[in-house]
């Protein structure tokens, strides 16, 4: 059977003019019905930020829907999705059914100072494709301080999170605790000598504290950067390492 062709337009014209015909307190039934009816709009998605580099290509449609999935399946109480950072999407070129991919969700930061931030992320790869939850500390910019009462706007690349790994015994960590301004300090030291490594900015990766109080510091995407190691000293910070160590995964 033949169904003879509406134009959405009229028709919809039409409705309205009814509308506008009909007593001022049906239509203020009819309007109030159709807002209470109307499907309401969806959160836009986070935003997604790639690495600088070759091995982050965007994210398939697919794939996008499965981190999106994996971000509220693991989202803490009283936080958001705050952006998505992509540090490796790509086919390896002789193994080219080998997925290789590793992506960080970051949620909304539980605690703000002017200049650092802690919160949750979710990192999600080939072995944990369901998502591991760990802290993340972002410090910023000693000229560019946070604002508590603005939204937290996601960091430039350059920028992002990153972890502090404290592998000391609890005995080392009391007797010595590495607090926040610690951190802040330590950003500060160590972003302008790597600065001076890289071709182009390259974020922080980790704070890993070892044993005997030495710390390493990574930066760099999955597959290569730089580190050096720095000790306490009374007025900060030192390095202990001579020249530019460079490491490849």
């Amino acid at each position: 059977m033949n169904v003879p062709h509406q134009d959405t337009g009229t028709e919809v014209g039409r409705a309205v003019c009814y509308a506008l015909a009909m007593p001022r307190i049906l239509r203020l039934a009819l309007f109030t019905l159709l807002i209470l009816l109307a499907p309401a709009a969806g959160a836009a998605d986070p935003p997604i930020r790639y690495h600088d580099t070759i091995l982050a290509k965007p994210l398939s449609p697919e794939l996008r829907a499965r981190v999106l999935e994996v971000a509220k399946a693991n989202q803490p109480k009283d936080t958001g999705v705050w952006f998505i950072h992509v540090r490796c999407n790509y086919y390896p070129l002789l193994t080219p059914t080998e997925h290789v991919f590793k992506v960080s969700i970051y949620y909304t930061p539980s605690v703000t100072t002017p200049r650092l931030r802690r919160g949750q992320r979710v990192i999600i790869n080939d072995f944990a494709p369901k998502g591991t939850t760990v802290e993340y500390v972002d410090v910023s910019p000693p000229d560019a301080p946070f604002d508590k009462a603005a939204p937290a706007e996601p960091p430039a690349v350059v920028f992002t999170p990153f972890a502090i790994h404290d592998n000391r015994d609890a005995k080392a960590k009391a007797a010595a605790p590495f607090s926040d301004q610690d951190t802040i300090h330590l950003a500060d030291f160590a972003r302008p000598i790597f600065a001076k490594m890289a071709s182009h900015p390259s974020p922080l990766r980790f704070f890993r504290i070892h044993e005997n109080g030495t710390i390493l510091i990574w930066t760099g995407s999955e597959s290569w950067g730089y580190q050096i190691e720095v000790k306490r000293v009374p007025d900060g910070f030192e390095r202990t390492d001579k020249g530019t160590t460079k490491w490849r995964s």
